[in-house]
């Protein structure tokens, strides 16, 4: 079913097939057989819609660099937080 929703999307050209055997590849290759009605392939469609995170995708550190002060002389200090994730402790002028 994955591999039919895939090989229906506009911008797929190619679904890579994952096959290691003869049976998996004969498997593989009866999606294009297969017919997905309108309400599977909706949901299909629903399910896989990103959601973006704020902190995607470098987390807090990627926030702290989009949200950064860009004036002269002004710079962003880091320190470790305790999830091991980078994060700003404080502005200061430099």
């Amino acid at each position: 079913m994955a591999l039919k929703w895939l090989l229906d999307r506009p911008g797929v050209a190619a679904p890579i097939v994952g096959a290691r055997t003869v049976d998996q590849l004969t498997a593989n290759l009866a999606a294009t057989e297969l017919t997905l009605e309108a309400e599977a392939a909706d949901r299909l469609d629903q399910l896989s819609r990103p959601v973006p995170q704020k902190s995607y995708p470098y987390g807090d550190f990627g926030v702290a660099q989009r949200e950064r002060f860009l004036d002269k002389g002004a710079q962003v200090v880091f320190e470790g937080v305790k999830d091991g994730a980078d994060a700003p402790l404080k502005d200061r002028k430099g």
